[in-house]
């Protein structure tokens, strides 16, 4: 596979800010987050971390008006980080970022209506997003959110899903979820919900 050097050393540039927890001017976001809602308040810190597609194809139009695609994607270090917490009743969101919704649209909002309807949760859950990741950018961020969501509160509310029953939990929330939650290079198809693991590093080559 050829990708661009440009493109190779951008995602150097990320994974190595990302994996110090520096965002833009070198500012230790993680500590940001903290400052403001400090972990001792929350009872789950998680990340969700992006994807990337190294190869797309459309193959044609479904009856259900989506696309039929093959990809290759991955996971990078780019990621938000997420804070949740129970509360006495109802789903409260907060962020950093000021154009993120934080009402029904929110993917993480449908993520948590879902389970606490699907597991009879009878608590509340408020979460903190601190984005890193773009706004519909085309990163799957929102999906990142919600399987990072959906792995929280299955440790928050002792659950014990499996990672493929997490999957198809988030499935019928958004199709890049399902990747998301086991965050391995695979070969996906479908809407992005048919997932063939690639076990072999890939071949990547500067042009």
């Amino acid at each position: 596979m050829r990708v661009s050097k440009n493109y190779v050393d951008l995602e150097k540039i990320v994974a190595k800010t990302s994996n110090k927890h520096l965002g833009v001017g070198g500012i230790d976001t993680r500590g940001v987050a903290r400052k403001i809602y400090p972990t001792s308040r929350w009872s789950n810190e998680s990340k969700s971390i992006r994807k990337n597609n190294l190869a797309l194809d459309v193959i044609g139009k479904r009856e259900d008006g989506y696309h039929e695609l093959e990809m290759i994607m991955a996971p990078i270090t780019l990621h938000d980080l997420i804070y949740i917490n129970t509360i006495a009743s109802g789903i409260e969101i907060d962020s950093n970022s000021k154009i993120m919704p934080t009402d029904e649209r929110n993917i993480m909002y449908k993520v948590v209506a879902l389970m606490k309807e699907r597991y009879n949760i009878k608590k509340g859950v408020k979460i903190f997003v601190y984005k890193h990741i773009p706004t519909q950018a085309g990163l799957a961020g929102g999906s990142a959110d919600g399987a990072a969501v959906i792995k929280a509160m299955n440790k928050l509310f002792y659950l014990n899903l499996s990672n493929e029953e997490m999957a198809a939990l988030g499935k019928e929330v958004g199709a890049d979820i399902p990747f998301c939650i086991y965050q391995k290079i695979a070969l996906v198809s479908g809407v992005g919900e048919k997932l063939k693991f690639i076990k072999n590093s890939l071949n990547v080559k500067y042009y």
